[in-house]
């Protein structure tokens, strides 16, 4: 792991922050998945972000390759942590799993 991150950890995910995001993708190989409704998404959504709904985010994580770092974010935060959580709890530590502190709103700001 990159010693410049400094995160929180929960279970299997970690707590980054949006720099941590750019030093992430610039080192390896990410996806980041905006988990906010298309509505929203359309409206702004962060560069290179897919977008994802809650009910289909831990089957598409299911498919990824596990080299693959997952980031997730959404509005404020509170649906990344449960989706988070979800893909957690059905593959447990398979992925290199990380959601962003304070959702896009965060983004605005760093």
């Amino acid at each position: 792991m990159n010693k410049h991150i400094k995160m929180g950890i929960s279970m299997f995910y970690k707590i980054i922050s949006w720099k941590d995001v750019e030093i992430l993708m610039t080192e390896h190989k990410c996806i980041l998945i905006d988990v906010r409704d298309k509505y929203d998404y359309d409206a702004g959504h962060v560069q290179d972000a897919v977008n994802i709904d809650m009910e289909s985010v831990a089957q598409y994580v299911g498919e990824q390759d596990r080299d693959i770092y997952i980031i997730i974010y959404c509005e404020r935060g509170g649906r990344s942590f449960r989706a988070a959580r979800y893909i957690e709890n059905k593959y447990g530590d398979k992925y290199m799993l990380y959601v962003v502190s304070g959702g896009i709103k965060a983004y605005k700001y760093h």
